[in-house]
């Protein structure tokens, strides 16, 4: 799975898990995207926003663009506009 991040400042840190790799745990609530689905249109809504975009690249490795909540202070070395190979 990758993950590429919106970054908004929030009173709150996003809390993210990846379980596998076709599902992701965001801030407690599990998101299970279909293996044979290649690319997720209303994944916004379904999400209440927490998944903004959800595609398959050409190797058919999951790509997920997250909304990620940060606290002030807060480091944002993660918040370079690439996606980021993450595993379970």
């Amino acid at each position: 799975m990758k993950l590429r991040y919106s970054p908004t400042s929030d009173r709150r840190s996003t809390a993210i898990t990846v379980a596998d790799e076709n599902t992701i745990i965001i801030d407690g609530e599990p998101y299970e995207l279909d293996p044979g689905d290649v690319a997720w249109p209303k994944i916004r809504e379904q999400t209440g926003g927490a998944i903004i975009e959800a595609t398959r690249d050409d190797q058919g490795t999951l790509c997920l663009v997250i909304l990620r909540r940060y606290t002030k202070g807060e480091s944002l070395d993660w918040d370079d506009g690439q996606y980021h190979e993450v595993t379970a």
